[in-house]
C-alpha cells in the first residue's frame, strides 16, 4: 500500500441499505422532479421536519447553487437545503481528518507529475513514448482517471520494468501489436487469447508511477484532487471522525445515482452506516459511471429497497427476480409524484435517442405523449462546408433568436460532445463574432490577453527581452524600461507579478477593456497565475525563479482539466453556455445547439487514451474504462441494443452507444429551440471529409411528427439575414468574388448577365465605408485588397488614402451610384489603376457584344 493513503480499517463498510428510487429517462429540472421525494424524507422520525437535517448530495459537480435554489422553491422550503457534491462533501471529510494537509491544485499536479515522470526509469515502451510531446499529458490524464476510480486494480511487482521491457523488445510496438479482434476475448467465455502477452504489465508500471507520484506528495503533506475521496473513506474508518461527520444530518439523499461508481458508492456506504439514505437515479441516463462500469443503475442497488417510477416496472416482469424491487410496478400509493417538464422540444429527440422511442410511459404505464407545437418541425439542422463556418452559422442564428425571437445569451447552451481541443476554438470563433461566452471546463489561459501580458512580462526577465518589451508596451500606455524594472521583488516571483498588477493598473484596464463576462474570466485567469507564481515561491524543490513560472504557466495552457474531476462547478452568468453535454445534464436552455453531430464525432472512435492501441486495451483487465463487454453487458446498459445485434464488436458498439446517449442528454436540454450542427470538412478543402451522424439519420428516417427535421437555409427555413458582425464582415469581403464568379458561369455558357443587383450591392458597400466613422480603416484596406484580388492583382498595391493603387476596377459604378473608390459613370477616382478598361466586354456564341460596367480582372477580359 502506498505510505500516501491513511490506513484503513480490516472491517469493510456494510452494503447499502435504504431506498433507491429509480426515475423514468426524463431531464428538465432536477430539483422539481426530487421534490416529492425529499418531502417525504422530511417527515422521517429522526428528520423531524429540519432540512438542516437531511444532507443531500448531488454526484455531478454541477450548477449546485442552482439546484439547492430550486430545490427550496419547489419544496417550499425558507432557508437553503443542505446541499453539497458529493466530491465537496469528501474534501470537508478530509479536512476535518486531515487539518494540515494541503490539497495539489490542477496546475501544482501537473508539475509534481512532471518531475517524477522526468526521474522515472521506463521501461523501452514508455521511453520511446516519452519522446512525444504529449507523453505527460497523455499519462497524468490517465493516472488521473485511475486514481479518481480507486486505482488500476492491478498488483504492482518489483520486475515490472524489466517484464515490459522484454515484450516491448519482442517487437510488440504500437503500430504492430495488434492485427484483428478475431482473437479478443469477451468476458462471457473467459478463453485465453492466442497471444500470451500480458497487456496488463503496461498498467502496473504507471501504477508504480502512481505509487510513487503519492508517495512524493505524501513526503511533503500533500495530496492530489483525485485522492480526496479515497481519503475520505478511510477518514470515516476512524470512530470519532465519523461520529463528529454524523453529528450534522439525519438522513442522506443522493441525487443522480446512476453516476456513482464504485468508489463513491463505497463512500456512501462508509457515510450511512447509521442514518438513513435515499437515493434517487434516473433510467437510461448515466454518461459518466458508463464509462468505467457496464450495466444499469439496477445491477448497483446493492440491498437498496428499489421504489420503480418508470413503466418499465410494469411491463418487465423479469424485474420481479431482483430483490428489493417493488413488484407493483411504481404504483403504489405511498410512492412520491415524480415530475418531468411537458412541452420541452428537445424531450422527444432526447427519449429516442436514450430509449429507441420518442415518447416515454408515466408513471402508471401510460404513454407520456410530448407536446407537439403549432409548427411541424420540432428542429432544425445547420451544414456548413467547415467546422468554423458551423460555429459563425450558429453565432448568426443566436443573434437571430436574441433580436426576432426576444432570447438573452443566457437563455442559449452551445454543446460539444466532450470538453477538449476544439471547445476553446468554438469560443473563439463565437467571441470573433461579437457573441459573449461563459464556460466550465474550457480552459481561457491561452487567448487571455491579461495571462499574455504576465507571461510576456516573465519571458522579458529571462531571455526574450525585445520581443516581450513590445508586447508589454502594446499593452502598457507609456511604458518604460525603469517602470518594468521598479516592478521587481528580489527572490519572488509572486510578489513581482502584484507589484506590476498594482502599478501598471491592470485590474482597471481590464474592467475599462472587456465586456463584463469576459472581465470576471480574466480576473479568475489572474488570480490562477498568482497562485501559481506563489506556488514557485514557497515549494523548495522548485528553483522559485522566472524559468520556473513560465514552465508552470505553459504547461497550465498546454493541459486542460476536465471539470468532471473536480468538487464544484459554476457557469459565469451573462453569456452564452459552452461546454460538454453533461454540464446540462440536468438543466435546459430556451435554445441549445449540438455541435459537430458528424459521424465522426456521433458515435466517433473511442480510444480511451493514446498511450495504448485500443486492440491493446481491450486487452488490458484493470484499465480505468470498460474495455472488454460482454454483448450481453451491452445491451444491459443500452436500451437501444438487441443482443443479437452484436457479434464481434461489442466494444466498438458500446461506446457508440454511450455517444448516442450523450446526444441524448444535450438534445432533451432545449426548451423551444434545438439544433443539430453539422460540418463537410475540418479545415475547407485540405480536411478529413465528415458525414452527417447515423443518428441524424435515424432520427430523420423516424415517422414520428414530434421527431421531424428541417435544414436551415433550405425550402422550410429560408436563409437567415446577416445579425453578427462577423457574418456581415464575411459577407462583404465575399463580395468580389461572388459577382466575378457570377460573370464566369455565365460567360462559360454564353448567357447573359444582369449587374443592376451587383452594382447596388456594391454601391452600397463603397457607402457604409465612405459615409461611417465606425469602420476600422484595416478593414476598409481589406475589402479593397479583395476587389483588388479578384480583378487579378497578383499583389494589392498601396495608393492615395489607403486604396489598391486608385483602381477603378476595385468596385461597380454604374447608375446606382459609386464603388470600390470610382469615380461616377466608371471614372478613375485614383491614380496609378491596372492599366486596363474598366469595361467587360463579353461575346456570346452569336458574336454580339455587351459593355455592361464591372470590376472585372486586370485586363477587362471575362474568362
Amino acid at each position: 500500500m502506498s505510505q500516501s493513503q491513511p490506513p484503513a480499517s480490516d472491517t469493510a463498510a456494510p452494503p447499502l441499505t435504504g431506498t433507491l428510487h429509480i426515475l423514468p429517462f426524463g431531464g428538465g429540472s432536477l430539483a422539481a422532479r426530487v421534490a416529492g421525494i425529499y418531502s417525504s424524507t422530511l417527515e422521517h422520525d429522526a428528520v423531524a421536519g429540519d432540512p438542516r437535517n437531511v444532507l443531500v448530495l448531488k454526484r455531478l459537480p454541477t450548477a449546485i447553487d442552482e439546484f439547492a435554489a430550486s430545490l427550496r422553491d419547489e419544496a417550499g422550503l425558507e432557508g437553503r437545503p443542505n446541499v453539497k457534491s458529493l466530491p465537496r462533501h469528501a474534501t470537508a471529510v478530509v479536512e476535518e481528518a486531515e487539518p494540515e494537509l494541503t490539497r495539489l491544485s490542477y496546475e501544482e499536479r501537473i508539475e509534481f507529475l512532471a518531475r517524477v515522470l522526468d526521474g522515472y526509469d521506463w521501461s523501452s515502451y514508455f521511453e520511446r513514448a516519452s519522446e512525444h510531446d504529449s507523453f505527460g499529458r497523455d499519462v497524468g490524464q490517465l493516472l488521473l482517471d485511475a486514481t479518481w476510480n480507486g486505482g488500476f486494480g492491478v498488483t504492482v511487482a518489483a520486475d515490472t520494468g524489466a517484464d515490459a521491457d522484454a515484450n516491448a523488445d519482442a517487437g510488440l510496438g504500437a503500430d504492430e501489436a495488434v492485427d484483428t479482434e478475431s482473437d479478443v476475448t469477451s468476458e462471457s467465455d473467459g478463453s485465453a487469447t492466442d497471444d500470451d502477452h500480458d497487456y496488463d504489465d503496461y498498467l502496473r508500471e504507471l501504477a508504480d508511477v502512481n505509487a510513487s507520484f503519492h508517495d512524493h506528495l505524501a513526503e511533503r503533506n500533500l495530496a492530489e484532487q483525485a485522492q480526496t475521496i479515497e481519503r475520505a473513506i478511510a477518514a470515516l474508518e476512524r470512530e470519532a471522525i465519523r461520529e463528529r461527520i454524523e453529528r450534522e444530518f439525519d438522513a442522506v439523499l443522493v441525487v443522480e445515482y446512476e453516476e456513482c461508481g464504485d468508489l463513491d458508492r463505497e463512500y456512501l456506504r462508509a457515510l450511512t452506516r447509521n442514518v438513513d439514505l435515499i437515493c434517487v437515479a434516473e433510467e437510461h441516463a448515466s454518461i459518466e459511471r458508463t464509462k468505467t462500469e457496464v450495466g444499469s443503475v439496477r445491477r448497483f442497488a446493492d440491498e437498496l429497497e428499489i421504489v420503480d417510477h418508470t413503466a418499465d416496472a410494469a411491463l418487465e416482469r423479469e424485474t420481479d427476480a431482483i430483490p428489493g424491487v417493488a413488484s407493483d410496478g411504481g404504483t403504489a400509493a405511498t410512492q412520491p409524484d415524480t415530475v418531468s417538464e411537458p412541452g420541452r422540444v428537445g424531450q422527444p429527440f432526447g427519449a429516442f435517442l436514450a430509449t429507441g422511442r420518442p415518447t416515454r410511459r408515466g408513471e402508471n404505464g401510460e404513454s407520456a405523449e410530448p407536446e407537439v407545437h403549432g409548427t411541424t418541425t420540432a428542429a432544425r439542422v445547420i451544414s456548413e462546408p467547415t467546422l468554423d463556418q458551423q460555429v459563425e452559422t450558429v453565432a448568426n442564428e443566436i443573434e437571430y433568436l436574441r433580436q426576432e425571437q426576444g432570447l438573452e445569451y443566457e437563455d442559449v447552451a452551445v454543446l460539444l460532445r466532450s470538453i477538449g481541443n476544439p471547445a476553446p476554438r468554438v469560443r473563439r470563433v463565437l467571441q470573433h463574432a461579437g457573441v459573449p461566452t461563459a464556460s466550465a471546463g474550457v480552459n481561457g489561459l491561452e487567448q487571455d490577453l491579461a495571462v499574455r501580458e504576465l507571461h510576456a512580462l516573465a519571458q522579458y526577465h529571462i531571455d526574450d527581452r525585445e520581443r516581450a518589451y513590445e508586447l508589454l508596451a502594446a499593452r502598457v500606455p507609456d511604458l518604460t524600461e525603469d517602470l518594468v524594472q521598479r516592478c521587481v521583488v528580489r527572490n519572488s516571483v509572486s510578489k513581482s507579478l502584484k507589484r506590476w498588477i498594482v502599478t501598471t493598473d491592470l485590474k482597471r484596464r481590464i474592467a475599462e477593456e472587456a465586456d463584463p463576462i469576459d472581465a470576471r474570466e480574466q480576473f479568475r485567469n489572474v488570480s490562477r497565475l498568482l497562485s501559481i507564481a506563489e506556488f514557485v515561491d514557497e515549494q523548495d524543490i522548485l528553483a522559485g525563479d522566472w524559468i520556473q513560472f513560465v514552465t508552470m504557466l505553459e504547461r497550465a495552457i498546454t493541459y486542460d482539466a476536465p471539470y468532471a474531476h473536480t468538487a464544484e462547478v459554476a457557469v459565469p452568468e451573462g453569456g452564452v453556455t459552452v461546454g460538454d453535454v453533461g454540464l446540462v445534464k440536468h438543466d435546459s436552455r430556451r435554445a441549445v445547439f449540438l455541435l459537430n453531430v458528424v459521424d465522426g464525432e456521433y458515435p466517433g472512435s473511442e480510444p480511451l487514451s493514446p498511450l495504448f492501441p485500443t486492440a491493446w486495451i481491450k486487452r488490458m483487465d484493470d484499465y480505468p474504462a470498460v474495455t472488454n463487454p460482454s454483448p450481453e453487458a451491452v445491451a444491459e446498459t443500452y436500451a437501444t441494443v438487441d443482443v443479437e445485434e452484436i457479434t464481434d464488436n461489442a466494444f466498438e458498439r458500446y461506446h457508440a452507444e454511450r455517444t448516442r446517449r450523450q446526444l441524448a442528454i444535450g438534445a432533451r436540454a432545449a426548451e423551444e429551440h434545438l439544433y443539430f450542427c453539422t460540418y463537410r470538412q475540418t479545415d475547407g478543402s485540405v480536411g478529413r471529409l465528415q458525414h452527417r451522424s447515423r443518428y441524424l439519420h435515424a432520427i430523420d428516417e423516424h415517422p414520428h411528427s414530434a421527431l421531424s427535421l428541417a435544414d436551415l437555409g433550405g425550402a422550410d427555413v429560408p436563409d437567415r439575414d446577416l445579425y453578427t458582425l462577423g457574418s456581415a464582415s464575411a459577407e462583404i469581403l465575399s463580395q468580389p468574388w461572388n459577382a466575378l464568379e457570377t460573370v464566369q458561369a455565365e460567360a462559360s455558357t454564353g448567357g447573359e448577365v444582369a449587374l443592376e443587383s451587383t452594382e447596388e450591392t456594391l454601391a452600397a458597400i463603397q457607402r457604409v465605408l465612405e459615409e461611417s466613422d465606425d469602420v476600422d480603416l484595416r478593414f476598409e484596406r481589406a475589402v479593397e485588397t479583395q476587389f483588388d484580388l479578384a480583378r487579378g492583382a497578383i499583389r494589392p498595391e498601396s495608393g492615395e488614402g489607403g486604396g489598391s493603387g486608385g483602381s477603378s476596377e476595385s468596385g461597380v459604378s454604374g447608375e446606382s451610384g459609386k464603388c470600390g473608390k470610382c469615380g461616377e459613370s466608371g471614372e478613375s477616382g485614383g491614380s496609378g489603376g491596372s492599366g486596363g478598361s474598366d469595361r467587360s466586354e463579353r461575346v456570346d456564341d452569336g458574336g454580339r457584344r455587351d459593355d455592361d460596367k464591372l470590376g472585372g480582372n486586370g485586363g477587362g477580359e471575362t474568362r
